[in-house]
């Protein structure tokens, strides 16, 4: 049998109502520190990471931080939110009819990244070093602030921006195609 994944893609419209940055604002960004490749002599189309980027740049403008300084951290934050959001009911899609119910159960959770931590935190160090973690619990902000003894920091909350991004998505954001083999099993 064969596998294949279809990442869901994004019109820049579609990108600009799930991210609230306007087509101009997507432009400037992209060319300046996001991380969307354009295909040559095509319409622009976001992956669910770069929508996923883009929200969390602009999350990060909206509290003040500076554009040239948003784009490592939202880099850093898009596995962790990603990988919840695959988790999420409705956020895959086996599409093979021909399987039994266990059969695509068991493919289904196979696509499942491993999980990664709830929360990305960002703080600038003492001696002026960006130290970024990720990690499950809360406690790891205060851990971050003490290790840094610094005063501020940025949080992301991963799970619930993935919960709110695919709350704006009308579908699923991969579908898993299986094809049977040339004998005509489906493995």
């Amino acid at each position: 049998m064969k596998i294949t994944q279809v990442h869901r893609k994004f019109t820049q419209s579609q990108a600009s109502r799930i991210t609230g940055l306007s087509p101009a604002l997507q432009r400037e960004w992209r060319l300046r520190c996001a991380s969307q490749d354009r295909e040559e002599r095509k319409w622009t189309r976001y992956a669910v990471a770069d929508v996923i980027e883009l929200r969390i740049m602009k999350m990060l403008a909206d509290a003040g931080v500076s554009v040239s300084r948003i784009g490592q951290f939202a880099v850093y934050a898009v596995e962790p939110a990603m990988s919840h959001m695959l988790g999420l009911p409705g956020a895959m899609r086996l599409q093979a009819s021909y399987m039994s119910t266990d059969l695509r159960d068991r493919i289904l959770r196979s696509m499942l990244p491993a999980p990664c931590g709830r929360y990305v935190c960002m703080t600038r160090s003492a001696d002026g070093r960006v130290v970024m973690r990720n990690g499950a619990t809360w406690d790891m902000h205060e851990a971050l602030l003490e290790e840094a003894r610094s005063s501020f920091s940025f949080t992301v909350d991963c799970h619930r921006l993935a919960e709110e991004i695919f709350s704006l998505i009308d579908g699923e954001v991969l579908t898993i195609e299986v094809e049977r083999d040339a004998a005509g099993a489906a493995g």
